[in-house]
C-alpha cells in the first residue's frame, strides 16, 4: 500500500483464531506465522510493516518478547508497528501499539484509550465483579494520552494509531490531529468475528 507521501506500507494479518490467541500451546506457531508473513511482505520493500491488534502473543517489555521482535525487525531491516499487550507493572496491562525501528528498538508506544466495555475491561468492577465468574473478559488499563508516531524513513508523515473500537470516536481522532498526526492506521483483531465479515 502506498503511504501518504510515497513511502510504502505492508500489512500482515495472521487470522489467529481467538481460542488460540492466548493459549501457550499455540504461542510458537503464532510467532512463526507473523515472522513468515513479515518476510514475505519485506519482498515488496515497504518502509513500515503493520501487524494487527494484540498480534504479539506475549507481553512487552518481557526480554524474550523484545528479543524476538528485535530479531524479526533486524532480519527484514524494516520498521514494524505491532499490536502488543504491554505490562507496565503487575496488574497494569495496556492494549498497545508499538513502533520499532529496523534494528528492533522500541521508538514509541501508544496505549489504547477507549477500551471495549465488558470485553477489555469491566465497568463498575466493585458492583459488577461477579460477572467475571460467568464471562471471560479482559482487565486492560486505559491509556491516558494521544500519541503521534514518526516513521523512521519518512519523519514528515507523522501518524497515529486507532486500536479497533477507537475508530468510532471522532473526538479522539481530532486530538491526534491536533498533536500533529497526518494519517491514521487502524489495527484490529478481526478473529472475534470468526468466519464472518
Amino acid at each position: 500500500l502506498p503511504g501518504p507521501s510515497g513511502f510504502r506500507l505492508g500489512v500482515a494479518q495472521g487470522n489467529i483464531p481467538q481460542m488460540e490467541k492466548w493459549d501457550q500451546e499455540f504461542q510458537e506457531s503464532i510467532w512463526n506465522r507473523y515472522e513468515e508473513l513479515t518476510a514475505k511482505i519485506r519482498l515488496g520493500e515497504p518502509d513500515l510493516i503493520i501487524w494487527p491488534e494484540t498480534a504479539v502473543p506475549d507481553y512487552l517489555p518481557f526480554p524474550a518478547v523484545s528479543e524476538r521482535l528485535k530479531g524479526i525487525a533486524a532480519a527484514t531491516q524494516t520498521a514494524l508497528l505491532v499490536g502488543v499487550p504491554y505490562e507496565e507493572s503487575p496488574g497494569s496491562i495496556f492494549n498497545s501499539a508499538a513502533l520499532l525501528d529496523a534494528e528492533g528498538r522500541l521508538l514509541t508506544r501508544y496505549d489504547k484509550i477507549h477500551l471495549v466495555p465488558f470485553g477489555e475491561y469491566l465497568p463498575l468492577e466493585p458492583v459488577l465483579g461477579w460477572l467475571r465468574q460467568l464471562v471471560l473478559m479482559g482487565s486492560f488499563t486505559h491509556g491516558e494520552r494521544p500519541v503521534v508516531f514518526v516513521p523512521p524513513s519518512a519523519p514528515e508523515d507523522k501518524f497515529s494509531v486507532l486500536i479497533c473500537f477507537e475508530d468510532l470516536f471522532p473526538g479522539l481522532c481530532r486530538r491526534f490531529v491536533q498533536e500533529g498526526a497526518r494519517w491514521f492506521a487502524v489495527i484490529t483483531n478481526d478473529a472475534w468475528f470468526h468466519r464472518s465479515a
